[in-house]
This record gives structure tokens, C-alpha cells and sequence, in this order.
């Protein structure tokens, strides 16, 4: 293979990751509050800097609580995907991240549930998501959830991340015109 074939993979192997930009605002809950976040019952929830996956904080849930955001710049027929780390001690439980996608009156159009459940004896951080999920046609904003079922004591959410995946027909694209510019320079 010579090198500009090499480098085009290269680069269209890290275009997915480049062209995703994540868009929740204060994801690992680094300002040390809920900047950008809504909780269900202050109380039951808290910005804890006991145990981050990454940074120095992370939000703290405990059973039956949540955290919800509302994020305006999502797009009408765009594929996204959702995920967060999730940390449980040794206790078990079970919690959830999800998504629903709602029109400009308010109402729901579609919603996607990811559940995750440990049993006892099992502490790690441990990264969950979504299927890659496209916006219905009509949609207008998205709220985005973390909550707890339940818990022994405590599950903490960390690095959560809404991302736009790239289109297909636009990585073809993008490499068509790369393939052009090679055949060019022999030419």
C-alpha cells in the first residue's frame, strides 16, 4: 500500500471521532454543581467529588433520583448517540440513561432507554450507551436523563455524552474527492 492510500484510511478511520461533538453542556460535572442540569430532588442528588471516572467530579444519584438536561441543538433527521460511565459499589442496583426527542409543542415523539444493572460485589466504572438513534422528523430539542431504580446507597453518572454520528453518505464523499485529488496529481 503507498502512503497517501494509508493516510486516507488514517484519516476517514478518525472522522466518526472528529466530526462528534458532544452535545451536553457540563457532561463530567466539572463545575461542581449542576450547571446545565436539572435535578429531580435536591437531596437525592449531588455533585460528589468522591470518585470521578475522569476529572474531579461526578453526579451522585441515589435510589429513585435523576438528572435531566434539555439540549436545543439537536437537528431533525440526524443519527445520535448517547452514553455515560456509570460506577455502582458494591452494593448493586440498577439505573438508566436516556434520551427522548420531543416536537415544538412539547410533545414526546420518540425515546430510547438504556438500562444497566450490577449485581453485589462488582465496583467499577463501567460505560453505557444508546443504538445510534435518528431525531423523527419533526423534532425540536431532546431531553437527556440519568436516573436510579435502586440502589444500596449510591450510583454515580460521569463523562455523559450526546454525540452526532456522521453521515454515511458523506464519509463516501469525503473519500471520493480524496480518491479525485490522487488520481489528479498523476494526471
Amino acid at each position: 500500500m503507498n502512503k497517501i492510500a494509508i493516510f486516507i484510511i488514517a484519516l476517514l478511520l478518525t472522522i466518526p471521532a472528529a466530526a462528534s461533538a458532544n452535545l451536553i453542556t457540563n457532561p463530567g460535572f466539572e463545575t461542581g454543581n449542576f450547571s446545565g442540569w436539572s435535578p429531580y430532588a435536591y437531596g437525592s442528588e449531588q455533585v460528589s467529588s468522591a470518585n470521578p471516572h475522569t476529572g474531579t467530579y461526578e453526579a451522585r444519584i441515589n435510589n429513585y433520583g435523576w438528572v435531566t438536561q434539555t439540549v436545543n441543538s439537536v437537528t431533525p433527521n440526524t443519527a445520535y448517540k448517547l452514553s455515560s460511565y456509570l460506577y455502582m459499589p458494591q452494593d448493586g442496583g440498577e439505573a438508566s440513561i436516556s434520551i427522548t426527542f420531543y416536537n415544538s409543542t412539547g410533545t414526546s415523539s420518540f425515546q430510547q432507554e438504556r438500562t444497566w444493572e450490577r449485581i453485589p460485589g462488582s465496583a467499577q466504572y463501567e460505560k453505557i450507551e444508546t443504538d445510534w438513534l435518528t431525531a423523527p422528523d419533526y423534532t425540536a430539542y431532546a431531553r437527556v436523563r440519568c436516573s436510579v431504580a435502586s440502589a444500596g446507597s449510591y450510583i454515580d453518572f460521569d463523562d455523559v455524552s450526546l454525540d452526532v454520528i456522521p453521515e454515511p453518505g458523506s464519509l463516501v464523499l469525503l473519500l471520493t474527492g480524496l480518491l479525485g485529488l490522487r488520481f489528479k496529481k498523476r494526471a
